[in-house]
């Protein structure tokens, strides 16, 4: 017979960690939407507009990078609070059947 044992305090660790995450990314996007190179500071050197278009491709994929990351961390966090609520529910649910098995339950 295999053991299922679940500790409640590190599944909410763990969730918990998962938003603490998150606020870093998005704590990263704000620095990353902070680093620009306004249209035309470049001036006349030679290949400005592809710098500048590399640039502004190179910091809307990393946009939207950081914005992913920051959603699985949510989704992560919000899946292990309802897998918690549901061993929870679970165990509550064998506990009374035991108990009713027993006699002494309702």
């Amino acid at each position: 017979m295999s053991e299922f044992y679940v500790e409640f305090a590190v599944m909410e660790g763990s969730s918990e960690d998962q938003m603490s995450a998150r606020d870093s990314v998005l704590d990263v996007e704000k620095e990353r939407a902070g680093a620009t190179i306004p249209h035309g500071s470049l001036g006349t050197i030679v290949d400005a507009e592809a710098i500048q278009s590399a640039f502004d491709d190179a910091t809307q994929a990393t946009q939207e990078t950081l914005d992913a990351m920051a959603e699985a961390c949510t989704s992560t966090s919000d899946l292990l609070d309802a897998l918690k609520t549901y061993f929870i529910a679970v165990d509550e649910n064998v506990a009374e059947r035991f108990d009713a098995l027993a006699g002494g339950a309702s």
